[in-house]
C-alpha cells in the first residue's frame, strides 16, 4: 500500500511500500500549527463533510 504527505510546498507526495496489500490497518495524522483551536479542529473534522480532490 502507498501512504501520502501533503503540504502547501510539495502537495501530495507519495509514500511506497508502507504496509502489506490487503492490510486494512492504519489511519490518518494531522499536523497542525500550535496557533490552531484544537476543539474548533475536532468540530470541524468530526461534523463538517469535507471533499479534497
Amino acid at each position: 500500500m502507498t501512504g501520502y504527505v501533503s503540504c502547501f510546498e510539495k502537495g501530495y507526495v507519495r509514500i511506497p511500500h508502507l504496509k502489506e496489500k490487503g492490510d486494512f490497518n492504519g489511519g490518518r495524522v494531522f499536523f497542525v500549527s500550535e496557533d490552531i483551536e484544537i476543539n474548533q479542529l475536532f468540530h470541524f473534522s468530526e461534523q463538517k463533510s469535507v471533499l479534497l480532490v
